[in-house]
């Protein structure tokens, strides 16, 4: 539970964090083209899902939560290079769009443990997908957690984990 809770309170504050975003702060690029053919380019603006699936959760010992709840993103695009890039509160995800499909480069957070103060986890977030259109996406978002400490042995019993241990999200997000 303890890994968990850092997913959700991670969502928690992107919830609370975006809704002070508005639109009239965004602009409205076009498609670019590459190469000859048309890529994709997410318009700029708050993203948002009513429907985060967590599909596999090994950092829980009761497994992935149905509707894990809502996500929030900040889209920027960049339509001379093909990237755009999703700020989620926390963290920026750099995309690179080929045709429909994209992916992030790796982000790497570390932060350490509440209960064992020793403990310091490090969470690597992969997230790739495909643009339906300028204003939807799919997306699988994959998070891998670490442990590095002492207590790690510790945090693993206490918790029925093992580390690294894994949390699997799929979503649909949509330019608000």
């Amino acid at each position: 539970m303890l890994i968990h809770f850092s997913s959700l309170a991670l969502l928690t504050y992107l919830v609370g964090f975006l809704g002070c975003l508005t639109k009239e702060d965004l602009g409205d690029p076009a498609p670019t083209t590459s190469g000859g053919t048309i890529s994709l380019q997410p318009l700029d603006g708050i993203w948002t899902s009513d429907d985060v699936t967590q599909v596999d959760n090994t950092c829980s010992p009761t497994g992935p939560e149905a509707g894990a709840g809502t996500l929030g993103l900040q889209v920027t695009n960049v339509p001379s290079d093909s990237t755009f890039s999703m700020f989620d509160g926390e963290t920026t995800y750099r995309c690179t769009v080929d045709g429909a499909d994209f992916v992030c480069a790796r982000s790497t957070d570390s932060y350490p443990s509440w209960d064992y103060p020793d403990v310091v986890f490090t969470e690597h977030t992969d997230v790739l997908g495909i643009l339906e259109t300028e204003t939807s996406l799919d997306a699988d978002w994959d998070v891998t957690t670490e442990c590095a400490g002492g207590s790690c042995s510790t945090v693993e019993s206490s918790y029925g984990i093992s580390f690294p241990c894994t949390a699997a999200y799929t979503l649909t997000l949509a330019l608000e």
